[in-house]
């Protein structure tokens, strides 16, 4: 389906943010966008063909409790640019129905839905919690620059054996599929002890994993699921990092000793953790783990000292991408090298223009290196912000509740090199002539030129609204 433009309406929530919102949440590095109002420090020219499809799960649950999933996608060049126009709405790949129909099955009653990379990067793991609380695996084959309508094809994969209202979060790491559960609650008090199950492809099942040091942590009360036991993870190499409650508590399991080991926190009042949601981002490069939690970009550091032991100061607050950290949420995917992508969906933003906003901004951490090599990181470096539509009709984000599930990238393997960019995408809109809306909020700023001019967040602001007045 290709992309459905359509103007932002006069009373647009989204666009009529008031810019100094901006410069109070957000440092002086993150530049303002809206719906027809990009940021790109990419020249056009200097663009190559699409070399990331960026997927997007999101389900939206309308009046008569109606579920649709559907996956969503969006190009973005070696560049760093995010190919299409400003307000353009995003692809519809294909519908949770579709994607039944391609396995040969009958299409699931989908409530919510996790998503992990197949080691060759061709394909995708799909896990959907159907409305019978069962997790059915999905292989999802991806060829979307097919030309027929089969650009996505599912394959079932083994049920997850899980116990009652208990849930998991399948992971891809060290060329297999993970799943980290709970035994059965042991005491008083209530714990369970962490276990790992894999998926052995030739047996075609799960198996739990004769792990070592398996740890024991405390049960979820009765009613409640795993999720908010197991915030996210993050894969660093053949390691993965699980996100616990309290927020504090973070384990690894070694994928190729099977060993599970407790990582050594150090909270205060002051210095408090914040939980992984779902799927936290490694760039080796920096040898840092990235995530977004809201609209804040965030960095942990995973070190071991000398006698192996794993350990993790708390976070660094990286920069925030946009003031709407009430609105909505976002997730966080690498691309390349260092180049990151962040996507923020507004699923509570009731706006007056009947839209279900996305914010794309595409950047480059930056930071110093220590006298010992150690990368450090101080902000972000925006290649291109642009704003979205997400198309859920025919529900409305008025009528409608929505939920961003996943963000997947995958590097389009089957793309001709050689094909113009024209070919790919309409005339790119950049840095679009149109003066912000000036609220209250900032007239107030402008008629208290003394705090202005003492704070240098509200200088650039007080100087760029007497230019326009």
């Amino acid at each position: 389906m290709a992309p459905r433009r359509a103007a932002a309406g006069p009373c647009c929530s989204f666009r009529d943010k008031c810019l100094c919102s901006w410069v109070r949440c957000c440092s002086p590095r993150i530049p303002s966008v809206a719906p027809g109002r990009d940021y790109s420090c990419v020249p056009a020219s200097g663009d190559d063909p699409g070399a990331w499809s960026v997927l997007v799960g999101f389900i939206s649950v309308s009046e008569g409790n109606a579920v649709d999933f559907r996956l969503h996608r969006f190009h973005v060049a070696r560049s760093g640019r995010v190919l299409g126009r400003s307000d353009d709405t995003l692809e519809v790949v294909r519908g949770g129905d579709d994607i039944a129909k391609g396995g040969e099955m009958e299409p699931p009653q989908i409530l919510s839905a996790m998503a992990s990379p197949s080691p060759d990067g061709r394909s995708l793991f799909l896990f959907p919690i159907q409305i019978e609380d069962r997790l059915r695996p999905l292989q999802l084959h991806l060829r979307l620059y097919a030309s027929d309508n089969r650009k996505i094809t599912a394959s079932p994969l083994p049920a997850v054996p899980l116990g009652p209202i208990m849930r998991t979060r399948p992971i891809a790491a060290a060329n297999d599929l993970w799943a980290p559960c709970f035994s059965d609650h042991v005491g008083p008090p209530l714990s369970s002890t962490l276990t790992m199950k894999r998926l052995d492809k030739d047996a075609g099942r799960w198996v739990e994993v004769d792990a070592k040091n398996k740890p024991h942590v405390t049960s979820p009360p009765p009613g409640e699921f795993v999720g908010r036991v197991l915030h996210g993870y993050v894969v660093i190499g053949h390691v993965i990092l699980l996100s616990m409650q309290p927020s504090h508590v973070f384990f690894t399991f070694d994928c190729s000793t099977c060993t599970w080991a407790e990582v050594v926190t150090t909270e205060t009042e002051k210095n408090r953790y914040i939980p992984i949601h779902e799927r936290a981002v490694y760039v080796e490069e920096d040898d840092t783990i990235y995530f977004l939690s809201s609209a804040v970009v965030y960095a942990y550091k995973l070190c071991q000292d000398d006698r192996g032991q794993y350990r993790m100061a708390p976070p660094t607050l990286v920069d925030c991408i946009c003031p709407f950290d009430d609105e909505g949420y976002g997730f966080l995917t690498h691309l390349g090298n260092r180049l990151m992508c962040a996507v923020w969906i507004g699923v509570s933003l009731r706006c007056s223009c009947d839209t279900r906003h996305v914010l794309i901004t595409v950047f480059r951490v930056t930071g110093s290196m220590s006298n010992q090599g150690h990368f450090f990181p101080k902000g972000i470096k925006i290649l291109h912000s642009t704003c979205r539509r997400l198309d859920i009709s025919p529900s409305t984000p008025i009528t409608s509740n929505g939920e961003f599930c996943f963000l997947q990238e995958y590097e389009e393997f089957n793309l001709d090199a050689s094909m113009p960019l024209e070919a790919m995408e309409a005339a790119t809109s950049l840095n679009v002539a149109e003066p912000s809306v000036m609220l209250g909020c900032c007239r107030f700023k402008i008629l208290s030129p003394k705090e202005s001019l003492s704070n240098p967040k509200y200088f650039f602001i007080y100087f760029i609204f007497y230019c326009l007045l």
